[in-house]
């Protein structure tokens, strides 16, 4: 009796549900932060955002929702250096972000990256003319 139960206790647990793991995002805030650099891929282009734009990162990072674990090529990179000397690093595309595994989450505007190079690009630009 006692080994029809065991056996039936191991295949319940072999065919019983499966659990995922689960996300370990962690929010980031403003007070932290000393300076976010983004790279560009593939040519490799980085910038320092500006104050404002770091905010706005923030404030989309915190708001990004989770869409599971998914792979992506990522065509940004940020290192988010905190005022406590450590790192955080991000890799996004126009779509998702990640940070450290392959967890996922949902950017609220899928140009912020785009948008923040093209600006830099006119504004050296324009300096360049000058």
């Amino acid at each position: 009796m006692k080994s029809i139960l065991f056996v039936m206790l191991i295949i319940s647990g072999c065919f019983g549900q499966k659990t995922n793991p689960v996300s370990n995002k962690k929010e980031l805030f403003n007070e932290s932060v000393s300076s976010i650099e983004l790279f560009k891929k593939p040519n490799g282009n980085s910038l320092y955002l500006p104050k404002i734009d770091y905010e706005n990162f923030i404030k989309h990072w915190n708001k990004s929702e989770t869409a599971g674990i998914i792979e992506f090529k990522p065509d940004y990179f940020l290192n988010v250096n905190l005022t406590d000397g450590s790192v955080r690093k991000f890799r996004a595309n126009s779509k998702y972000i990640k940070e450290g595994s392959d967890w996922c989450y949902t950017l609220e505007d899928s140009t912020f990256f785009e948008d923040i190079f093209t600006m830099k690009i006119k504004e050296n630009s324009t300096k360049t003319q000058q």
